[in-house]
């Protein structure tokens, strides 16, 4: 959850678009939502401006989908890095929206878009 949504969820429920249960549901799992095998951090954004970016090395492709189901279930962008054959194809077939890059071994959805102010270059 970054900012811009946390702003719309208030608004929702001052506007009476939402109830307190369900502005409670949606905060429940904030900062951290913990699935057994890894601790999700829904509130990097709000921290860092930027949502967690999961590392799919060494993780199952259960895991890893399960995962990318927790950030996405907040609106967050997805990104899943070290992303093997097998995981990026069970990725596609979930979020058919998304950006699976064989070569880059990542897989991308984008679900809010910002304006872009730069570059970002990453080198391994």
């Amino acid at each position: 959850m970054d900012a811009d949504t946390l702003r719309e969820l208030l608004n929702d429920f001052k506007a009476g678009r939402l109830s307190e249960d369900a502005v409670l549901e949606r905060l429940r799992t904030l900062p951290f939502e913990d699935l057994g095998f890894a601790k999700v951090d829904h509130h990097r954004s709000l921290r860092r401006g930027f949502p967690e970016v999961v590392y799919g090395a060494g993780k199952t492709v259960e895991q890893i989908v399960s995962i990318a189901e927790s950030i996405v279930k907040q609106k967050t962008n997805l990104l899943v890095t070290r992303c093997d054959l097998a995981a990026g194809e069970a990725l596609v077939r979930r979020f058919p929206n998304g950006e699976w890059n064989a070569e880059a071994r990542t897989f991308a959805l984008e679900l809010s878009s910002r304006p872009r102010v730069g570059y970002v270059l990453v080198i391994t």
